[in-house]
């Protein structure tokens, strides 16, 4: 489940977006915060780092999330992809 339009009030500006990752008893197993990277400032809010959404698109399967981001630094649009593979200690 993602939410790419989540802004954290007390840290940052803009908005922050985040995918958290879910057992099948919808335990959290993970929280994907591409966003919170060292050296991307999100406080000032005309300078630098503006905007990152993490989550508008996405793919699931058993063993990896990919989700897509759209970030703006010093007002230029970027779109990165994160991803995350999880394996299962029954297919090892």
């Amino acid at each position: 489940a993602c939410a790419p339009l989540v802004r954290y009030h007390n840290s940052s500006a803009y908005t922050d977006g985040t995918c958290f990752v879910l057992e099948s008893d919808l335990t959290q197993k993970e929280i994907l915060v591409s966003c919170s990277q060292p050296g991307l400032p999100r406080t000032d809010r005309h300078n630098e780092f503006g905007s990152c959404m993490e989550g508008f698109s996405g793919f699931v399967d058993e063993s990896m999330v990919i989700t897509g981001l759209s970030i703006i630094i010093d007002f230029v649009r970027y779109l990165f992809l994160e991803f995350e593979i999880f394996f299962n200690n029954e297919n090892l």
